[in-house]
């Protein structure tokens, strides 16, 4: 159902997600967290990088080649 500006109501998309959640085994939350980690960890390299370029840094002082 619309409402008079043509548009659809707000929902109470909290509700939503909470009737729609899903549990994770350990395994599959392990997983989703290595991930992120990984996500996080490229996200960062280039922000340093980005960074870097814009200091006139070379590549071989970026903090990412330092890492382990």
């Amino acid at each position: 159902m619309r409402s008079g500006n043509g548009r659809n109501p707000r929902t109470n998309r909290r509700a939503e997600a909470e009737r729609g959640s899903v549990e994770y085994t350990a395994e599959q939350r392990e997983r989703m967290q290595s991930g992120l980690r990984i996500l996080a960890r490229i996200i960062v390299h280039a922000h340093l990088r980005r960074q870097a370029s814009q200091h006139g840094a070379t590549p071989e002082n970026c903090a990412r080649d330092k890492a382990p």
